[in-house]
C-alpha cells in the first residue's frame, strides 16, 4: 500500500511543486518514515502535524521538510473567488 501511495504521488506532483501532508503521516518508525520520504520526488514537503505524529517530532526528520508546524492556512489563488483566492 505504501508503494502504491508513493507512485500516485511521483506521477502527479513534480519535484518544484509543493506537497502538504494533513498529519497522520505514519504508524512506523522514523527510519520506516524516512524510507517513504526519500522515495517521494517532491522537494517542497510541509508538514501539518496530527493527533498520531509522535514519532514525527523526531529531529531527524525536520530536513525532509521546508515546514513543520501544528496548524497552516493556505491561500490558494482562484480568479473566480471574490477575493481572489480560496
Amino acid at each position: 500500500m505504501n508503494q502504491t501511495l508513493i507512485n500516485n504521488i511521483n506521477a502527479k506532483v513534480k519535484a518544484n511543486d509543493q506537497i502538504y501532508f494533513l498529519g497522520d503521516f505514519s504508524w512506523g518508525t522514523k527510519n520506516k518514515i524516512i524510507g517513504i520520504l526519500e522515495q517521494i520526488k517532491c522537494e517542497n514537503k510541509y508538514f501539518v502535524f496530527g493527533n498520531h505524529d509522535e514519532e514525527m517530532k523526531h529531529e531527524s526528520l525536520k530536513p525532509y521538510f521546508k515546514e513543520m508546524t501544528s496548524y497552516k492556512e493556505i491561500r490558494v489563488p482562484d480568479a473566480e473567488c471574490e477575493k481572489g483566492y480560496q
